[in-house]
């Protein structure tokens, strides 16, 4: 008879195995990063994965689907992420933007084609000459938008736009002036930009 601790050292010899039997072996992964200012319980690909704001998850290559369940306060959050085998990608979780399956790529990389042969031009913008990142300081509430696309309100998580010109508002706070800006975004970078909020007489 085998004593009881050579015994379980057997059973687990004999688990490992098939708790990674639908991984390939020596498969290398990827990373997801969570950016949000709200707590929210994560679900990927329909399994709890925790709740955020939590540390980096480690992912298996291809596209997932990236849920944010369970506060009251806000609606859920769906979106598709790509994730890349060695890279980390930075998933900016704002409640108030449009949630779509737009992929989110890794920073600096180019946005994979579509099925569809068309698109905006900002989509394709986004394809050709890769992403960057708009980091707004502000110490005043306002709606935000982006080439007149509504972002969502500030203060808020950095934004990723496609490389390029684009003009930035801040508006719709009774309180402070209405704030205009032309920035320019570089792939890969990251633009802070401190708003100056004058006071409305």
């Amino acid at each position: 008879m085998f004593s009881r601790p050579l015994l379980c050292v057997l059973l687990l010899l004999v688990a490992l195995p098939e708790a990674r039997a639908g991984e390939p072996e020596g498969a290398e992964r990827g990373t997801l990063r969570l950016v949000t200012t709200y707590w929210a319980d994560v679900y990927v690909d329909g399994k709890r994965m925790g709740r955020a704001p939590m540390r980096p998850l480690s992912l298996p290559p291809g596209p997932h689907v990236v849920r944010l369940l369970g506060n009251p306060t806000f609606k859920p959050y769906q979106r598709e992420v790509l994730i890349r085998a060695g890279e980390t990608t930075e998933l900016h979780v704002d409640p108030d933007s449009p949630q779509d399956s737009v992929p989110v790529v890794p920073s600096g990389q180019p946005t994979p084609p579509r099925a569809s042969s068309t698109g905006t031009s900002q989509e394709r913008t986004s394809q050709k000459g890769g992403t960057g990142t708009l980091r707004l300081v502000t110490r005043h509430w306002a709606s935000v938008y982006v080439d007149g696309k509504r972002k969502g309100r500030a203060p808020m998580p950095p934004i990723s736009l496609p490389a390029g010109k684009h003009v930035v508002e801040l508006r719709d706070n009774p309180s402070v002036k209405d704030y205009r800006t032309e920035v320019v975004i570089t792939a890969g970078q990251t633009l802070e930009v401190a708003v100056k909020s004058v006071p409305v007489d």
